[in-house]
């Protein structure tokens, strides 16, 4: 499995309002919900006797994207994996 993201959420304190708070509830939902998407493949697989391998952004890469089409940060993430 391949998983496009960190495992772990980053610290990124939230303005008041109600959009920003709304965003970081968002944000942190999509990251639960992808964790548990992999523990029912984890599961799934176990089940079925098949092997389960993870591969997924490590904490230690810091590298920010500047754009959505940042070709360095996506030559740097290439370098990591």
């Amino acid at each position: 499995m391949i998983r496009n993201a960190s495992l772990n959420p980053v610290y990124d304190p939230v303005k008041p309002g109600l959009f920003p708070i709304a965003g970081r509830s968002f944000s942190a939902l999509l990251l639960t919900q992808g964790i548990g998407d992999m523990y029912l493949i984890y599961l799934g697989a176990k089940r079925d006797g098949l092997d389960y391998h993870l591969a997924f952004i490590p904490d230690e890469f810091d590298v920010k994207s500047e754009e959505p089409f940042d070709a360095d940060y996506m030559r740097q993430l290439y370098k990591v994996g």
